[in-house]
């Protein structure tokens, strides 16, 4: 199979997985931001931050080891299998009766202290999960591993909504995540057993070159996860839960956007760029590719969130959360860095080198701590907080890009044009959704929304169509050949 088709495959499947845990993601949100409130979105967020750091750590970035490499034998992949199992064993035993306590007292908020218990319950219904998950990815099983997925997050969502419904309680989020993480756990054993079986035989020093690529990679996702959680971890504690939940709302509603759509793309082409990572030729062209297709995705998305955030967040989540719509509009300018700069991690990855990663990230998780602190003590006020991380992501971002191209030899030339071309293509609509939300101004928002929601998707497309066909035949042939 080309790499054109390799891609697509993984693509088409990764899209529709995406498409339905973002829609199963924002109904959760909405349904809490509509049954509760900031506060108790505050302290789902808080309680998130510890466990979206040591996630990362339960893998110990032992599958993107698996991955990376073409044959590994199976008292390797055993010894990889069983690591797993320790360390979910340990961030169990660790969150549960040492970490919740200490974080609970920090916020000075018992309830933490319940939320994390039962987080904690995930790192054990995961870990055995982790390396089957892997093996189906290796073998590119984007349809098996999309059912999966699937099923996980459809069972989250209605649990979610029946015991926030009956219930009330932000407690009802985390059963219905522990709940996903079962269907999904089960399933990819049931399926990848197949494919992989441990056993009770392992030897680290023969697996060391495998650990050696995991602990690094491990770091980075550390740092990388630390370095997005680390404004929330600021903002609640200098701000409080309530502001927290502003900013936790208004970042969601731009970063799923750019995190599902680039996600799609990252997902499906580390296994691809991995194959290809000898060529400098055919990953530079690929990579190419594929941030055009990114940028062609998420600009305009990001454009009418910025034009359109106040109806939008006054139809969907009420009045008592419209603050959430100016720190939303200064986050879209963020996001429109940001979705060009995580597939570079895959790029990183398929050069076997993440050991830059963890570097990047360790700078630029100090380099947020310092900025978000020093801010918040001059200006104490979360539209503070969201113009101090898009001054630093555009600040950091170009440096970003230059380590990309020359640890990938990839050549940014013909990327900067494409992104210039595609830029052109945003004005057409930013100009006639101004223009209506001037002529329309006192039309019910949620015919205003509408009416914008219609007529940006229709001009972009028209002007799309007419100035960049082939952008539209490379994004038709990847979902539909």
């Amino acid at each position: 199979m080309s790499i054109r088709k390799l891609i697509a495959h993984g693509v088409r499947w990764n899209t529709l997985t995406t498409m339905i845990t973002s829609l199963s993601h924002f109904i959760i949100i909405l349904t809490i931001a509509r049954l509760l409130g900031p506060e108790e979105l505050g302290q789902l967020a808080t309680a998130w931050i510890w466990m979206r750091i040591t996630l990362p750590a339960l893998d110990l970035g032992l599958s993107n080891s698996y991955i990376q490499v073409d044959r590994i034998s199976k008292l390797k992949a055993s010894t990889l299998f069983w690591v797993q199992i320790i360390l979910g064993i340990f961030l169990f035993t660790f969150t549960s009766f040492i970490f919740a306590h200490f974080f609970s007292r920090f916020y000075n908020d018992p309830e933490l202290l319940i939320l994390l218990r039962w987080f904690a319950l995930a790192f054990l219904i995961s870990a055995p999960g982790l390396l089957y998950s892997a093996a189906l990815k290796k073998r590119l099983k984007f349809g098996m591993l999309s059912g999966i997925k699937i099923t996980s997050v459809l069972t989250e969502m209605i649990v979610a909504i029946l015991l926030l419904v009956f219930w009330q309680d932000i407690l009802a989020v985390i059963i219905a995540y522990l709940a996903r993480n079962i269907i999904y756990t089960s399933g990819v054993i049931g399926y990848g057993y197949h494919y992989f079986k441990p056993t009770l035989k392992f030897n680290f020093i023969k697996s060391w070159p495998q650990l050696r690529f995991g602990i690094f990679d491990f770091g980075a996702q550390i740092m990388n996860q630390f370095s997005t959680q680390v404004d929330r971890l600021i903002i609640g504690k200098v701000l409080g839960q309530s502001a927290l939940g502003i900013y936790v709302l208004a970042w969601d509603l731009m970063i799923t956007p750019v995190a599902r759509i680039s996600g799609v793309f990252n997902h499906s082409v580390y296994p691809v760029f991995a194959r290809i990572s000898e060529s400098t030729d055919k990953l530079s062209k690929s990579y190419s590719a594929v941030l055009s297709i990114i940028w062609m995705i998420i600009s305009p998305i990001l454009i009418f969130l910025l034009l359109w955030a106040e109806p939008l967040i006054d139809v969907l989540f009420g009045g008592r959360w419209i603050e959430a719509a100016s720190v939303l509009q200064i986050l879209c300018l963020a996001g429109l860095f940001k979705g060009l700069s995580s597939t570079g991690y895959a790029i990183i990855m398929a050069k076997n080198r993440t050991d830059i990663g963890f570097l990047w990230n360790a700078m630029w998780t100090v380099l947020l701590s310092a900025g978000l602190l020093f801010s918040l003590a001059l200006i104490p006020d979360v539209k503070a907080a969201a113009w101090t991380v898009v001054i630093l992501t555009f600040g950091a971002g170009w440096l970003w890009h230059v380590m990309i191209s020359r640890v990938g030899k990839v050549s940014y030339g013909e990327i900067l044009i494409d992104l210039y071309k595609g830029s052109l293509m945003l004005i057409p609509m930013a100009a006639i959704l101004l223009i209506l939300k001037y002529l329309l101004s006192g039309m019910d928002n949620t015919l205003l929304l509408l009416s914008g929601s219609f007529l940006g998707i229709v001009i972009y497309l028209l002007t799309l169509w007419l100035f960049r066909p082939s952008l539209i035949r490379s994004l038709t042939k990847t979902y539909l050949h």
